[in-house]
């Protein structure tokens, strides 16, 4: 696909099931993160671009608050400001911890974690490398492939996108 066909396939998903996240995967400099922010501003939605790979467990999860013989956890400030127009992209998914990438399958296939609730019209969009290029290795690769389903559709992006580029 190019990216003008991903755009259009990704505004087609989204109109059918706006629950549930895509992953576009491609080489580096591809054009993923330009076109996730396209169809963002297309759509007149706010895109809250996250970086997986620089995110430890603790960062998606939130920190402990002991409340008398109880913890709870404190939302991280990321998911706390999401609202119904978001659109929550984690870049470089698959090059995040295992921990991290656990954390945040509750954030896409569960749409919460902990004590937090993903808004009603919030969007979930994941890009990364394709599956040979995994930073945690094969079984991170195979973890992930048996979740594809819940995670939605995948795209392979080809070519090299401008920017500004429409």
């Amino acid at each position: 696909m190019n990216l003008r066909e991903i755009k259009q396939a990704l505004k087609a998903h989204f109109s059918v099931n706006p629950k549930a996240a895509v992953f576009l995967s491609g080489a580096p400099g591809c054009g993923k993160t330009e076109t996730i922010d396209q169809v963002a501003e297309e759509d007149d939605r706010i895109n809250l671009d996250t970086r997986v790979s620089s995110m430890d467990q603790v960062d998606v999860r939130g920190l402990p608050s002991p409340k008398g013989d109880t913890v709870t956890w404190l939302i991280p400030e990321f998911l706390a400001q999401l609202t119904d127009r978001h659109n929550l992209f984690l870049d470089e998914f698959n090059a995040g911890q295992l921990s991290t990438l656990h954390s945040f399958y509750g954030v896409i296939q569960e749409r919460r974690l902990g004590n937090w609730v993903a808004p009603e019209g919030l969007t979930h969009h994941c890009s990364g490398q394709p599956r040979d290029r995994w930073v945690q290795g094969p079984e991170a690769a195979r973890r992930f492939k048996r979740s594809v389903p819940a995670l939605g559709c995948r795209f392979r992006c080809r070519g090299l996108v401008r920017m500004g580029d429409r």
